[in-house]
């Protein structure tokens, strides 16, 4: 190869990170910017038939600019690669198995700690039926949070210092939500930031164990969904705060064990997804 042939072929590299690296600031910056506007602005909907719907079309503000990046790229094997994590089902039984049971054991332990502190522990087991619709609302977060940036933030980073980037990040999203806690909002974000960046650590470690699966991601998400809001709901423990804060506590020890076990690699085998 000649060096001018060698010299055009760094150009071209060096360019493609550049915008690789400019894409995925748009897609962080844009999704925590719009799910912000999105939640300010349907605040106001409290109607229950109302709140599901506008639930569900904030959650897909993050697989909608993913997608809408990808076909700006006019990479096909980005495309092709991110087809691939929403088709890998193929896996071990037990790692359906943690992600159904891995977050929601967090939920109650944090809920039965809480009991101690004067709260109750709600129970309404026929909501575990309302799983399907959760999976629906939290495959749009994950498309874009582990279908799309995650593996890039993989390629520069360690997989512990992407996780909590994407964590803030997916905090951040989440902020003009937790705000709206008209008791002690600050503290609703600052737990619920401590309490994301610890699912992260986590969930990147199940991804990178799984070939990346969104299918795993997914399943995941939805089971704390469907545990903390319906079956053993935070708002009806009567000290919701406490009770979130002590399900991130339980989380953040486990998120430690992984780190103790993989270390800050969460279990990448090699440096590209």
């Amino acid at each position: 190869m000649s060096l001018r042939s060698e010299v055009g072929e760094g150009a071209d590299l060096a360019l493609r990170a550049t915008i690789e690296r400019r894409q995925l600031a748009v897609f962080l910056v844009g999704s925590v910017a719009l799910g912000s506007l999105a939640t300010a602005l349907l605040a106001g909907s409290s109607h229950p038939l109302i709140l599901p719907l506008v639930a569900l079309a904030i959650s897909f503000i993050p697989a909608g600019l993913a997608l809408l990046l990808l076909r700006l790229g006019r990479d096909s094997e980005e495309r092709a690669a991110l087809q691939h994590r929403l088709t890998a089902w193929r896996l071990g039984p037990r790692w359906y198995v943690l992600a159904v049971v891995l977050m929601p054991a967090a939920h109650l332990a944090g809920v039965a700690l809480a009991t101690l502190g004067g709260g109750s522990f709600p129970l309404h087991l026929e909501r575990l039926a309302l799983l399907p619709l959760f999976v629906v609302a939290n495959l749009g977060e994950e498309i874009g949070w582990r279908g799309y940036a995650l593996p890039r933030l993989q390629r520069h980073l360690t997989p512990l210092t992407a996780s909590v980037i994407l964590g803030m990040v997916w905090a951040a999203f989440h902020w003009a939500a937790l705000g709206q806690n008209p008791d002690r909002p600050w503290a609703y974000i600052a737990v619920g930031s401590v309490f994301l960046v610890a699912t992260s650590v986590v969930m990147t470690w199940v991804f990178n164990h799984t070939g990346g699966s969104l299918v795993l991601m997914v399943l995941l998400h939805a089971a704390y969904d469907v545990m903390s809001v319906g079956v053993v709901p935070l708002a009806e423990t009567a000290v919701p705060l406490l009770a979130f804060g002590l399900s991130g506590a339980v989380l953040s020890l486990i998120a430690l064990v992984v780190l103790h076990v993989d270390g800050p690699q969460l279990g990448r085998a090699g440096h590209h997804d």
